[in-house]
């Protein structure tokens, strides 16, 4: 199983189970890369994991009938209305450096171009060089804004943005 056999799905408004199932999957299997917690989200009603997905756009991988990474875009309160927040990035433990998160990313980034919008921003943690490295190599640059975890104040995120 490699990038060649890997997909990219874009959800619909059919799809809130499956949004549910592959955040909670990310949650489960990367505790300290969100700052949401897996305890936090499963007890997410139907109605917010709706709302959740109607806020924006929401790609999934997959690759021969299982779903392997997840990523999304929404807009938000921090940034300008028309630019858009990268958010819930995750790609299965055993399916990293195959490209898939690079595929997520550029397929994102032609949806949104394709929309017309101008940014995507995103957080990422700086004590996560695979995540930075992914970042920078899609054409993101640090902005400079770091911030410290309210849960853990020893640990800090940093601001990326990409033109698009």
């Amino acid at each position: 199983m490699t990038r060649r056999t890997t997909t990219i799905a874009v959800l619909g408004a059919d799809d809130v189970a499956r949004l549910r199932e592959v955040r909670l999957a990310a949650l489960r299997q990367e505790p300290a890369a969100f700052l949401s917690t897996f305890d936090q989200q499963v007890t997410w009603s139907e109605d917010e994991w709706t709302r959740e997905l109607g806020r924006g756009t929401w790609l999934v991988a997959e690759d021969r009938g299982s779903d392997v990474g997840l990523l999304g875009a929404t807009p938000e309160d921090d940034i300008p209305r028309e630019d858009r927040y990268a958010s819930y990035m995750w790609v299965r433990p055993d399916r990293r450096r195959e490209g898939i998160g690079t595929l997520l990313l550029e397929t994102l980034i032609d949806r949104l171009r394709a929309d017309g919008v101008p940014c995507l921003w995103l957080w990422v943690m700086d004590d996560n060089p695979n995540a930075l490295r992914l970042y920078e190599g899609a054409g993101f640059r640090l902005t400079g804004d770091r911030q410290p975890l309210a849960a853990d104040p020893t640990r800090h995120e940093v601001r990326m943005v990409r033109r698009l």
